[in-house]
């Protein structure tokens, strides 16, 4: 009887012990696939260049931004006077994201580089004609190096607000640019439900731009963003989704 007993007890403690690893897994589990796994892509900094007043340039020049590093995203943005009567080449390593065009009245073309780590101080983008333009390049870490761009979207006219079109990004922690921009110099303000990460309008830009960005899970629509300005005109407008890079182990749910 004694030892039917204890057969008994190791029987129940062994089920007992069975019974806390299948729980303890089953919440590993759960964890793991609620967790998410990506880190937040980051903005860093921007800056600008330009067309001073009215005149044309060849040569649109961006410098470096600072403290980049190898595995930083960087990002151009140029807003140029013909539109669609031009095209623009790259630097060597950089490619294009999208082109938005106001027929050949105004345009937006986007280009992305990941950096290595020999980078040159400054990269020169090349028309196919010389006009006025302005524009910006902004660095970016915590990206997938791998596959950095997600989800794009476009817009232009010829009246009311600059508004980049919505988007549904595709990663958890996706950071959403949106860039807008109007052949005059007024200011333009924007999306409320963004953050403002560059405003560029001075007496002697000859066309106003800015970024701002928001930060979205995937499958989340951003919605239509409106950037604002007192001053009518000619404009485009751009949504990037920015992939983020992975979390180090262990992740954090």
């Amino acid at each position: 009887m004694f030892r039917l007993y204890s057969q008994k007890s190791h029987l129940l403690s062994a089920l007992g012990r069975i019974n806390w690893i299948y729980f303890l897994l089953l919440g590993l589990g759960l964890a793991f696939n609620n967790a998410k796994l990506n880190a937040q892509a980051v903005w860093e900094s921007s800056s600008s260049t330009s067309t001073s007043g009215s005149s044309s340039s060849n040569s649109p020049t961006f410098a470096r931004p600072a403290n980049t590093t190898a595995g930083d995203l960087l990002v151009v943005a140029i807003f140029d006077e013909k539109g669609s009567g031009v095209t623009w080449t790259p630097p060597t390593g950089w490619q294009l994201i999208r082109t938005t065009n106001n027929s050949g009245n105004f345009g937006l073309k986007t280009f992305f580089k990941i950096a290595t780590a020999s980078e040159p101080n400054s990269y020169v983008f090349s028309p196919s004609t010389s006009g006025l333009f302005s524009g910006s390049i902004s660095r970016f870490t915590n990206v997938d190096p791998m596959n950095p761009i997600g989800v794009t979207s476009g817009n232009s006219g010829s009246s009311g607000g600059a508004a980049s079109p919505s988007i549904t990004p595709t990663a958890d922690g996706s950071l959403v640019l949106s860039f807008h921009g109007r052949n005059n110099s007024t200011q333009l303000s924007q999306d409320l439900s963004t953050s403002l990460r560059h405003q560029y309008n001075t007496g002697n830009n000859p066309y106003s731009n800015l970024l701002s960005t928001l930060v979205v899970d995937k499958d989340v629509a951003t919605g239509n963003k409106t950037a604002t300005g007192s001053t009518s005109g000619n404009w485009a407008a751009q949504q990037i989704a920015i992939n983020p890079g992975p979390k180090p182990f262990p992740y954090v749910v």
